[in-house]
């Protein structure tokens, strides 16, 4: 276990950082610089602002049973930024994942919460959730225009919007219980709400 203050690890351009079995705690705990990649595995990252914070074209990869946790959001991910999620638990008291535009998420038998959303994002988000618990009080998935939602199994879960999605959205749900209002833009195309 590591307490620091500020932020702990900063990976430089192109830079691949990995963390196995550890427990750290920071103001941000990992900031990620163009083209990081970052692969947590049963670890858990404690951010006082911020737990993870990627930058243009970065990869997150969580493993096992991993946790990130945030004040402002678990991650947030700047432009291009992919995070797969296999196991784990993402809990932001703002967001679970704040994403920009192109975020794609994967997210497979993991738990992702926010007070505002769980998983918040910008224009042309891909998201693919297999068992995958989503829970925001505001809103489960709260994405922009051009967004590709892809569910099996699982739950999506928000107080006010379940989802609240815009114009030009693909989502296709199989076997997800999805509670909560949803608020869909025109042009979408939807499948098993």
């Amino acid at each position: 276990t590591e307490t620091l203050t500020g932020t702990l690890i900063r990976g430089g351009i192109n830079c691949t950082i990995t963390i196995r079995n550890s427990k750290l705690v920071g103001d941000t705990v990992i900031e990620g610089a163009l083209n990081t990649t970052i692969t947590l595995e049963n670890s858990t990252i404690e951010g006082r602002l911020m737990g993870i914070d990627l930058e243009t074209n970065n990869k997150l990869y969580v493993r096992g049973k991993s946790l990130i946790k945030g004040q402002n959001a678990a991650i947030r991910g700047a432009v291009n930024a992919e995070v797969e999620i296999d196991g784990g638990e993402i809990i932001g008291v703002i967001k679970g994942i704040d994403g920009n535009n192109n975020l794609k998420v994967r997210a497979s038998n993991a738990l992702i919460k926010g007070e505002h959303a769980a998983i918040s994002a910008s224009t042309n988000s891909r998201i693919t959730l297999t068992n995958a618990r989503i829970e925001g009080k505001i809103a489960g998935i709260d994405v922009g225009n051009n967004a590709r939602i892809t569910g099996s199994g699982g739950h999506i879960k928000g107080e006010n919007n379940s989802l609240k999605i815009g114009r030009n959205a693909e989502i296709s749900l199989s076997g997800t219980k999805v509670t909560g209002r949803k608020s869909i833009g025109r042009n979408s195309n939807v499948v098993g709400l």
